[in-house]
Formats: C-alpha cells, structure tokens, sequence
C-alpha cells in the first residue's frame, strides 16, 4: 500500500498526482512505520503557500482513492517487486542486515521470517492491499 501511495518509486500515486495537477512532484511522498504496538502514517509534500491547500486536497484524494479502490494487478506486482528487492538488498549490506536480525529479536520472530516475508509478498493481492488500507489510513 505505501510503496504504491507513495513510499516507493516517483511513479506512486501521491508524485503522479501532485505532478499532473500542481507540478509538485519533487519531495513528494509517504512512509508507513509498522511496529506491534503502534503504526505511523506520514505523508508530505513540498509545496508554495498558494498551492497548500490544493496539495493537501489532492493528498487527502489520493489516501482517499486507495482506500475505496482497488490498485490495478499490474501496480501490485510492481510493488511487491519493489519490497522483495528492498529486503534482498538489505540482506547483503551488513549493517541493514544486522538491523534485520536485531528486528528479529526484538519482536520476537522467528528464524525464518524473513524467507517466509517474501513467500507472504507473493500472495497479495489488490483486495488486501485496499483491506488494509481501509484498516489503516483513516482521513476523517
């Protein structure tokens, strides 16, 4: 959901969007801090004074529009690309891949939850992907 929303490539909705509508598509964007206790949604965007309130409209569409709607199957694959590959490069960086194994401790996961994270990717699909966004952005 936050690769495609906009946490991942300059294509995600919030950069297109914010592009096509107020040519602001430069440090445009989202992340999603999962963590047990409490997640965090954050997104942000650079902006003139005069186009603020645009920008905060076509924001609040976009989390909008992912919640009522499916993401198309094409985007979703790409996506779970994105997040395989991502987690592939931190494994062979030693100190993101230390962080992994500390995050394995930390919460309490098991040994292979990394291999089983990248078995679970492949299974998504558009209708999660609008559940848990659903479950997780709340715009009112």
């Amino acid at each position: 959901m936050n690769v495609i929303l906009g946490g991942g490539e300059r294509g995600a909705h919030l950069g297109q969007s914010l592009q096509d509508s107020l040519e602001l598509a430069d440090d445009v964007g989202c992340m999603l801090a999962s963590d047990p206790v409490a997640a965090q949604f954050c997104a942000f965007g650079v902006a003139q004074t005069s186009a603020t309130e645009s920008a905060l409209a076509e924001f609040m569409a976009e989390i909008k529009r992912i919640r009522d709607t499916e993401v198309d199957s094409a985007e979703c694959i790409a996506a779970k690309a994105v997040l395989a590959q991502d987690l592939q490069r931190k494994m062979a960086e030693p100190l993101a891949s230390a962080e992994l194994a500390l995050n394995l401790a930390r919460h309490g996961l098991p040994q292979d939850f990394y291999t089983s994270y990248l078995e679970k990717l492949e299974t998504v699909t558009p209708q999660d992907i609008r559940r848990v966004a659903q479950n997780m952005l709340k715009p009112n």
